[in-house]
């Protein structure tokens, strides 16, 4: 019989960021010198907000959330006090030794039968030898459960000192492992932007807990004003994203984004948004310590992850048809991370922000009422509406539009050519048999939407002529002439689903013909079971 597989923490991850933590500590940096100890309690209380300092230390430090569990920290040991299995967790890490700067770890087990009042007793003796009875903990961090309201009594003679404002600065510069993280992060991101930005909805994505974010505003129609307004927010974007360098004051990076916008935009000066442009993000969503903002006298360090963003708020839109579309608001954010040399790199680069990709416009084809083009319009019908996105200012004229235009006349002059040949041979006797379309959906719109699909089950789309099949979590539609033949066994408990597609190479004949790319890489079979 298999052992059964036990969850360990991270030895790596553990002891790099321990390190970190420990060398910061001795270094006396960010008012950490002032405490002896650090007690970090995350308790089992569905009330408590999301984001915390607590639980972002134990992410990173663990890449987990570990509830009712207490870690104390002092120069001589790290001891951990949690139930059978959340103590085992850590015993990849336990050691009777330092390891570098990092000193032993000792899992200490839970005792319900006297509501841990001996293990509480040994911490405090801990506290009370090691770190002179006095240590840093999150004051806002409040945690409603028995486990923590116990050890709230038991430890309120310890003197306790809030150093949430240090681990904002020992969360925000990111080691690599971490910048990999967001940046999955960023794509993440992007990907859900460019969902939301065709189906003109909300998308969240997340990523190993670590945050980004990025902003984008769609105008429809929006005036010239409103236009140079967004170009104004692209240049202040870009000012600060320049300015954003190592050992840069973050108050400075926030004047050379006010800069950029009074230049660029002197009419709206007022309008801008001016209590920041962003902040460091990761675990948490927000550091409030280290805000682009005009009293924050931190510096910029490389590693870091900022949101920056801008916004002008009080706008008039002259060509809205409504009041309710007058007033407008617009912004912007993207991830940036902070690079020692050369230009920061912008995590959410990838979701474009140009003007030309943030306007939807109406076009109108109206109808000709002239009557020597009265049977041209009647064969065309009603003028239609269409949206499009702009890709420049409004009615100027682009090579690349007159090409455009050529490219349709040449196609509407070959659909022309092609119509008179049909009819032609409409009265012929024999008539050549045309293959239908091997594309299940044309768009994705039109993908159905089946709680069978959302539970990963194969699905048979009769109407499209096409299965779902799962695949690694994504249903992958298969149009029918794709597949060469299906066969079912029974092994046991268990009934084997076998799939055979056709490829170049597996069939021999006409139907060789249809594939347009017989080099590419075709999947050849599928087993479910």
């Amino acid at each position: 019989m298999p052992e059964k597989k036990v969850l360990t923490a991270d030895k790596d991850l553990f002891l790099r960021h321990a390190t970190s933590l420990y060398e910061i500590w001795n270094a006396g940096s960010y008012g950490l010198g002032d405490v002896e100890g650090l007690m970090v309690m995350v308790g089992q209380d569905e009330g408590a907000v999301q984001y915390s300092k607590s639980k972002a230390f134990q992410i990173w430090m663990l890449n987990t959330e570990l509830l009712d569990t207490l870690m104390l920290f002092t120069k001589k040991g790290i001891y951990v006090l949690a139930s059978n299995r959340k103590a085992d967790y850590f015993n990849s890490v336990k050691s009777d030794e330092f390891v570098g700067v990092v000193p032993p770890v000792t899992p200490i087990h839970r005792d319900k039968s006297d509501k841990d009042a001996a293990n509480f007793a040994k911490l405090l003796g801990y506290i009370k030898d090691d770190a002179h009875n006095k240590v840093g903990y999150f004051a806002k961090d409040v945690f409603d459960s028995d486990f923590c309201n116990d050890w709230q009594k038991a430890s309120s003679g310890v003197e306790k000192v809030d150093v949430s404002s240090a681990f904002v600065h020992v969360f925000a510069v990111k080691d690599d492992s971490e910048i990999e993280v967001c940046r999955s992060s960023a794509t993440a991101t992007v990907n859900a932007w460019s969902y939301a930005r065709k189906k003109f909805i909300e998308a969240i994505d997340q990523e190993k807990n670590y945050c980004t974010n990025l902003t984008r505003t769609l105008m429809v129609e929006p005036s010239k004003s409103l236009e140079e307004a967004y170009e104004g927010l692209l240049a202040t974007q870009a000012a600060v994203i320049e300015a954003l360098k190592p050992d840069a004051k973050l108050c400075d990076v926030y004047a050379a984004g006010v800069k950029a916008f009074r230049e660029k935009c002197p009419d709206f000066a007022d309008k801008l948004y001016k209590k920041d442009f962003g902040f460091v993000t990761g675990i948490e969503f927000r550091e409030g310590g280290l805000t682009i903002s005009p009293k924050c006298e931190e510096k910029v360090k490389p590693g870091m992850v900022f949101i920056v963003s801008a916004g002008v708020e009080g706008l008039t839109n002259t060509k809205a048809k409504d009041d309710a579309g007058k007033n407008v608001t617009i912004a912007l954010s993207d991830t940036v991370l902070i690079k020692k040399e050369g230009p920061n790199e912008v995590l959410t680069e990838r979701a474009k922000s140009r003007l030309k990709n943030s306007v939807i416009r109406f076009k109108e084809e109206e109808e000709d009422a002239k009557d020597s083009n009265k049977e041209n319009t009647e064969e065309l019908g009603r003028g239609k509406r269409s949206v499009v996105l702009s890709d420049q200012t409004r009615n100027k004229a682009t090579n690349e539009d007159k090409r455009k235009e050529h490219q349709k006349l040449l196609a509407q002059q070959l659909n022309d050519a092609a119509r008179q040949r049909l009819a032609q041979a409409s009265g012929a006797s024999e008539a050549k048999k045309i293959k239908k379309s091997n594309v299940s959906y044309k768009s994705y719109e039109k993908f159905p939407v089946d709680t069978e699909i959302n539970k990963l089950n194969i699905f048979v789309d009769k109407r499209h002529d096409t299965i779902i099949l799962p695949i690694f979590g994504v249903p992958v539609p298969f149009h029918i002439s794709m597949i060469k033949n299906c066969s079912q066994s029974v092994e046991g408990d268990f009934t084997y689903l076998r799939i055979n597609f056709a490829h170049p190479g597996s069939q021999i004949g006409k139907e060789t013909a249809q594939f347009p790319n017989p080099l590419a890489t075709y999947l050849k079979e599928l087993t479910y079971r």
